[in-house]
């Protein structure tokens, strides 16, 4: 730290005519140099320190733990055969519409194109209800999950309406995740989590 009160003392012994202006000079620069000099020295020593540990990065960054690169490829492997279960066209056309049944409580209907040379066993849906202000509807009442288990053959269509006790509902998206076929086969993943569901099933949306 730079020593105030000896620079004062040179000064006053200048003012006095005792030192010099150039013997002021050399001893107030005597003072501030080993000040200079720290700062000179800290400066010095961060940017090595900087320089060495981006050099760290450099040279380790590369470096993986084989246990993060087994668990990035199981995570690749599980994505892959994720879309291939979600591959390809939807095997089936769908439309649907919703309304007021009998009784006054909403009601969803499904009409299912067959579009393969195969016959469909069964279809499972996904429902993800909302309001009139579009915001998600999730009550002890609501229904998620729609199944249809009516014979499609090739080419035919079928229709199946779901009552729903949720009288707020008045729109929402149907996902089809799974269509499985009477030969064994399947498009899609009977088993799918929710998420993987509105991220690879076929997607309509249905209102009033």
């Amino acid at each position: 730290m730079l020593n105030i009160d000896k620079l004062r003392q040179l000064k006053e012994l200048l003012d006095m005519g005792v030192i010099s202006q150039d013997e002021f000079e050399k001893q107030k620069q005597a003072l501030i140099q080993p000040e200079n000099t720290k700062e000179k020295n800290i400066g010095l020593t961060v940017t090595i320190i900087l320089v060495a540990i981006i050099c760290f990065s450099i040279i380790f960054g590369g470096d993986t733990d084989p246990k993060d690169l087994t668990e990035s490829t199981q995570v690749s492997t599980e994505t892959n055969s994720i879309l291939t279960e979600f591959a390809g066209k939807c095997p089936v056309e769908v439309y649907s519409s919703m309304y007021d049944n009998i009784i006054g409580v909403p009601e969803i209907k499904c009409t299912f194109n067959n579009n393969t040379d195969k016959e469909i066993a069964a279809i499972k849906l996904y429902f993800s209800p909302r309001d009139v202000y579009g915001a998600d509807v999730n009550t002890i009442f609501t229904t998620n999950e729609l199944y249809t288990d009516n014979p499609i053959a090739p080419g035919a269509s079928s229709s199946r309406s779901w009552q729903l006790l949720d009288s707020e509902i008045k729109s929402g998206d149907v996902y089809i995740y799974s269509v499985y076929f009477s030969d064994g086969t399947e498009w899609g993943n009977k088993e799918a989590s929710i998420s993987d569901i509105k991220k690879y099933a076929h997607k309509i949306s249905t209102k009033y």
